[in-house]
């Protein structure tokens, strides 16, 4: 799972199962230009309202 759930990324609980497949749709979704080998495409999906190109671009971890 790619999303960050749980008490490590700031959650007050564990995730739960309806949790964890309540995200697992939005990182198979985030997977598929990776899959098709679209970089471009990849780097401008939206995380957390972040272009994960510019985060990527900068360095950021």
């Amino acid at each position: 799972m790619l999303a960050n759930l749980g008490m490590r990324y700031g959650g007050k609980a564990p995730p739960t199962d309806f949790s964890f497949h309540r995200c697992m749709p939005f990182d198979l979704e985030m997977l598929k230009p990776v899959e098709e080998r679209q970089p471009e495409a990849f780097a401008n999906y939206r995380i957390d309202g972040f272009l994960l190109g510019r985060r990527l671009k900068k360095g950021a971890g």
